[in-house]
């Protein structure tokens, strides 16, 4: 069995007990053990079901496990109310959502690094075979094949500019279960976490959905505006054609 495996074996053990005790628990113990659950992996619409509550009950509970103790106490005392004191805990975690730059010049920059991060994950998932381009016996088939590469990491882009952001209900919401403020999360590790679940599946209609449904995922937490995620692979795809048009340039 591989850790992985083991992880996921020891989580389950863990909610079904969390499920079994539930109602012995105080709400902050019960928010604790869940926020436990979270770090380790568990999605929390997963834990709502495994221990029989709604996701909503499962978020609340989350929120309350992350109440300084101070807050805790002030709860508990009766001084503050465990509404208000949810409202604090959810406007800490939207303070520290990304932030859209306004200014004309930042935004500029914010583009050019978002655009080069794009770029940076579609090459790792659409990499060049050098052995198998070395291979081909005459250089306009090896400048070929890497234009061909590089039309088809400007189809997946292209593809991913026609989604229609503004549309989706989960525009903009912070990953369940990050460990610290996106504003401060290595991009990198996001754009890891936000992989899809499932196999990519075998054609090139799959692959396309595949990355299509990745970028979705990682963007709409690291490029917040959907005004700005368009400009991002407008310029990433400029990037990509300039390389083609000047090889070894881009």
């Amino acid at each position: 069995m591989s850790e992985n495996d083991n992880n996921k074996s020891t989580g389950d053990v863990e909610a079904q007990d969390l499920a079994k005790n539930w109602s012995i628990l105080s709400r902050f113990q019960q928010g604790q053990r869940l926020k436990e659950l979270v770090a380790s992996g568990r999605s929390m619409r997963g834990l709502a079901k495994t221990i029989g509550r709604s996701e909503a009950t499962v978020r609340k509970r989350v929120d309350l496990a992350n109440l300084s103790p101070a807050e805790r106490e002030a709860v508990e005392s009766g001084q503050a109310s465990v509404k208000g004191s949810l409202k604090k805990v959810r406007k800490k975690r939207a303070a520290s959502a990304p932030k859209v730059p306004t200014d004309p010049e930042e935004r500029k920059k914010f583009v050019e690094a978002k655009a080069q991060l794009t770029l940076s994950w579609i090459a790792k998932e659409i990499a060049m075979d050098e052995q198998a381009i070395a291979k081909l016996p005459a250089p306009e088939q090896r400048s070929a094949a890497r234009e061909a590469i590089l039309k088809h990491r400007i189809e997946v882009l292209e593809k991913a500019r026609e989604q229609p952001f503004f549309e989706r209900e989960a525009f903009g919401k912070p990953l369940q279960n990050s460990r610290v403020p996106l504003s401060r999360a290595d991009p990198h590790k996001v754009i890891k976490r936000c992989k899809p679940k499932g196999e990519m599946g075998t054609t090139g209609p799959d692959h396309l959905n595949y990355w299509i449904k990745w970028f979705d995922n990682w963007a709409s937490r690291i490029i917040a505006d959907w005004r700005l995620r368009y400009h991002v692979l407008n310029r990433a795809i400029q990037l990509l054609e300039e390389e083609i048009q000047n090889p070894g340039h881009g």
